[in-house]
């Protein structure tokens, strides 16, 4: 006779908010207040969940079954976290990265660099379609050579974030905007249609914010004799030659004619291998051990060594140590039903358009920061949001956009693998540069303030008015 298999009880509304509020408390309190690693915060976070999913009724092997699913959801992230610690480490030792860093020199104002640095990574991002690739490269020349004009740092890292956020969020190559417009159900042009009306006027804003701190604030010039140092420092070191550009360029035609991200990163490593052999005159036994522990060198100038000495393979050890105690938090609140529960009773609330949009951005962002990844947020609040969109006779482009707010509360986040990715990569940490994330602000918050004016607010039925107060009223048609 064959055995049933017992699934446990559905948790009580209080049982699930007394879950998430004890796991939220442990992650800022033990994580921002208390200086306990994320690792840790994350590890009894999961500790206390299997407990709870044991009292509800789930078997050993169940729970079990739960940290897997949530660990093989994570398994290509982790990839491309190597991948990309590897890509920095070989752009540095050939010559990419000071390269940049030295034409920024001769370019790039201090007093403008906040307004350069956004609209430059805008650029990069719509072309390379992902914000970790972004940040990975031209963020990390960015932030060398704010170290040399001496700008805020966590400024800087809030300019590039918003610059590799803005191209992720609207570039049809962009991994995200095609994974949240399949799982809302709607077509990838319709998606960017809807993030236009928030992407645009958000970086506009962002853009003019950043010119007037900078006109304000950015008193001091380049102190040219440093600068001069650093480029016969690096011209000692390197060849400049624009050859060196060539990862980048490979990077940007690979994302261009739709290669995996896996193959991509890939190309961008080898081509950089070979950029340091036949230029760099690097051999290829030196090669693997830089993309294993990073660039190393001594020049001499600590700056240059500051801005040398980044990337490999180890070096993102603690950002997928993060991932790794952050998944299974994410596959056992899936699992035992507790984001189901609240989700669903957050839902029930939503009585008029204004609260249903504001509901499901608040849902997509608190998901991704519980689950520490944005592809759970964009399942579970298009899945569970679907038919009261459907009821207001919004059109899903209204829900993939709701669904895309969860990444930008991720990246403020220590605890999440976008979170703890940014801040390794850049060197400043998250709530240091939250402040100074202007764009991330911005979209969520136009947002909901085309709910509530009607602009940029799409309908499946063209008869209906929104002018009218439909869907204003709170009145939905049956």
């Amino acid at each position: 006779m064959a055995t049933r298999t017992v699934r446990g009880r559905l948790p009580t509304l209080q049982e699930a908010l007394i879950l998430t509020a004890t796991i939220i408390l442990i992650l800022t309190v033990g994580s921002l207040m208390l200086g306990i690693s994320v690792q840790l915060s994350l590890f009894f976070s999961a500790a206390l969940t299997c407990g709870f999913a044991v009292w509800l009724g789930y078997s050993w092997p169940q729970v079990e079954e739960m940290i897997r699913s949530g660990l093989e959801a994570g398994v290509l992230a982790i990839l491309l976290n190597l991948l990309i610690g590897m890509l920095i480490a070989g752009l540095c030792a050939c010559g990419t990265i000071p390269y940049l860093v030295s034409l920024g020199l001769e370019i790039i104002s201090p007093r403008f660099f906040l307004v350069d640095a956004f609209l430059v990574c805008c650029v990069f991002s719509c072309c390379m379609g992902s914000s970790y690739t972004t940040a990975g490269t031209v963020g990390v020349a960015l932030i060398g050579l704010a170290t040399v004009m001496d700008v805020n740092l966590p400024s800087v890292c809030g300019a590039i974030l918003g610059g590799a956020y803005f191209g992720e969020k609207i570039s049809p190559i962009s991994e995200a905007t095609n994974t949240v417009s399949v799982c809302a159900n709607v077509m990838l042009s319709k998606h960017i249609r809807a993030m236009y009306y928030v992407i645009v006027p958000s970086a506009a804003i962002t853009a003019i914010i950043y010119l007037l701190i900078g006109l304000f604030s950015a008193t001091k010039r380049v102190d040219f004799v440093t600068a001069q140092g650093l480029e016969q420092v690096f011209t000692r070191v390197f060849l400049f030659t624009p050859i060196l550009l060539l990862p980048l360029a490979v990077l940007i035609f690979m994302i261009l004619k739709k290669f995996p991200a896996l193959v991509t990163l890939t190309a961008g490593i080898l081509s950089s291998i070979l950029v340091s052999f036949f230029i760099q005159k690097i051999s290829i036994t030196d090669m693997a051990q830089i993309l294993m522990d990073g660039f190393s060198v001594q020049t001499g100038s600590e700056l240059a060594d500051a801005i040398l000495e980044k990337g490999g393979l180890r070096s993102m050890n603690d950002i997928v140590s993060i991932m790794v105690c952050g998944m299974p938090l994410g596959g056992l609140l899936k699992g035992s039903r507790v984001l189901e529960i609240l989700i669903h009773h957050f839902q029930v609330c939503v009585k008029t358009l204004p609260r249903l949009i504001l509901s499901s951005i608040v849902c997509s962002i608190a998901v991704g920061g519980m689950t520490g990844s944005n592809y759970p947020a964009y399942l579970l609040t298009s899945a569970t949001f679907e038919e009261s969109y459907d009821a207001f006779h919004l059109d899903h482009s209204m829900l993939s956009r709701s669904c895309e707010m969860a990444a930008f509360g991720g990246v403020i986040l220590p605890w999440t693998s976008t979170g703890a990715f940014m801040s390794s990569v850049l060197g400043v940490s998250t709530t240091a540069y939250a402040p100074y994330f202007i764009f991330g602000m911005l979209v969520p918050a136009f947002s909901v303030l085309c709910s509530l004016t009607g602009w940029g607010i799409f309908v499946s039925d063209q008869n209906i008015n929104l002018q009218e107060g439909r869907l204003f009223s709170g009145k939905k048609k049956h």
